[in-house]
């Protein structure tokens, strides 16, 4: 779904993420219909499942971050429209992670 993604720079910049077993990805605009979006070139990969980690920031409950458990560094620092929304996210993304070590294992 939809969510802003803070640059290097500070600024807020809206983006399509997409959560899969493989990872979380990121594109201009949603995929289309006719392709499967992690093989659709214009998705990035921000990171892989195997090292991915989500926490909150305490400053902003709509805020979180995206982490890089084993370099113990945040990939993303993310905005969802709310607390709510944010959790969601954070309970995703780290239950996909453990799904992935549980696949690996």
């Amino acid at each position: 779904g939809w969510l802003r993604k803070r640059t290097r720079r500070g600024r807020w910049v809206r983006r399509w993420y997409l959560l899969d077993s493989t990872g979380i990805y990121y594109s201009h605009s949603p995929p289309s219909s006719s392709s499967s979006a992690t093989s659709s070139k214009k998705f990035v990969k921000l990171v892989d499942a195997r090292t991915l980690a989500a926490k909150n920031v305490r400053t902003n409950p709509a805020e979180f971050e995206v982490w890089h458990p084993s370099q113990n560094r945040a990939m993303a620092a993310l905005r969802a429209t709310n607390a709510n929304e944010a959790q969601q996210w954070v309970d995703a993304i780290n239950h996909a992670c453990e799904r992935q070590r549980l696949v690996d294992e």
